[in-house]
């Protein structure tokens, strides 16, 4: 990334709070407690604040209550955030109704999809509306997110000004696939990294000679441009010559009352090639079991095409996550994969 690219998204993001979401400058007090050394909390939180001139209110570690007393102090009324963080106020509805909230305009959620049923439990609760958006490292990181007078909550919003994106075929980038067909989202704009540092073939396999980011996520676009991502493209299960996107399995799974994360991960399988399988992690007061397995997988599977069916679930203590909140499943992968090794 240059100093371009990262002025640039700055400029970007400054200039989209104050067009779709009528942040201007004093006025702007954002919530930061999202690691600055993470794209998203430094330009998201930190850079565009200070380049519209807006207030900060730093938090140095995520505490529950604080939050909640700083937005209710400094009256703030922005917060860019990640799944886990509303997903843990959605399941204490108490706490959240101790506090004064109504300065707050919206929370954005990053780093991975939100479900809707948080985000309209939120909603509901707080009244505050929750918007999300789309990014990643490798475009300083914004390139997407719904503006106030149109929010489709599913998707991560249209392009950023100064933005292109196109769906292409994952197989053939050159062709770019319509309205409603999944492929891989591809970015051309003035956030768009250089390359990566001394890593030449990858930096090829990434960027077109005419620029385009092809970002390893499947996504579809619709008629208004919004985008909608399906998965990563490494992480798909390819089953019989099917793919299978384990965040749509998952989001199903975590309907269910009895669970509290889970991850789908591909079991290697001798005839399909990859079959899904589902690591749970359940609520204190459920207790694992065989037959609460099987519900699971009724639970699953009556809901689903026959090719995505999940095959076996594992309880599990918990699920791993990065500190944006997106689920490791290479633990998992690798774990299925020892054990075919054996």
């Amino acid at each position: 990334l240059t100093h371009y690219n990262l002025v640039s998204n700055a400029l970007q993001v400054a200039l989209f709070s104050a067009v779709a979401w009528g942040l201007h400058d004093e006025e702007n007090v954002t919530l930061v407690h999202l690691p600055l050394y993470h794209s998203y909390g430094m330009t998201v939180c930190l850079n565009a604040s200070a380049l519209a001139g807006g207030q900060i209110v730093i938090q140095k570690r995520f505490d529950p209550v604080e939050w909640l007393e700083l937005i209710q102090k400094y009256r703030v009324n922005a917060v860019a955030t990640v799944m886990p963080v509303i997903s843990f106020y959605v399941k204490n509805p108490d706490l959240l109704k101790k506090y004064d909230l109504s300065s707050l305009k919206f929370v954005n959620n990053g780093a991975v999809p939100i479900m809707l049923e948080v985000a309209k439990e939120f909603e509901k609760i707080t009244g505050v509306t929750v918007t999300q958006g789309y990014g990643l490292s490798e475009t300083s990181p914004v390139t997407n997110s719904n503006p106030k007078v149109c929010i489709k909550l599913e998707s991560v919003g249209p392009p950023f000004p100064d933005t292109e994106e196109k769906i292409v075929d994952p197989d053939d980038p050159t062709k770019e696939l319509p309205p409603g067909e999944i492929g891989e989202l591809a970015i051309r704009g003035p956030q768009v990294m250089k390359g990566y540092w001394k890593r030449p073939e990858e930096t090829a396999k990434a960027l077109t000679p005419d620029g385009w980011l092809l970002t390893g996520d499947l996504a579809k676009m619709d008629e208004d441009g919004y985008v909608y991502i399906v998965e990563r493209k490494k992480e798909i299960i390819k089953c019989m010559g099917f793919t299978i996107a384990p965040a749509e399995l998952e989001a199903i799974l975590l309907e269910h009352p009895a669970v509290f994360d889970c991850a789908v991960v591909p079991k290697p399988d001798p005839e399909k090639v990859e079959v899904p399988k589902a690591y749970v992690a359940l609520k204190p007061e459920y207790k694992a079991s065989p037959e609460l397995a099987e519900e699971l997988l009724k639970w699953v599977n009556s809901k689903v095409a026959g090719y995505k069916k999940i095959h076996e679930v594992e309880f599990v203590a918990s699920i791993p996550r990065s500190l944006a909140g997106k689920v490791l499943r290479r633990e998992f992968i690798e774990r299925e994969k020892k054990k075919v090794s054996g």
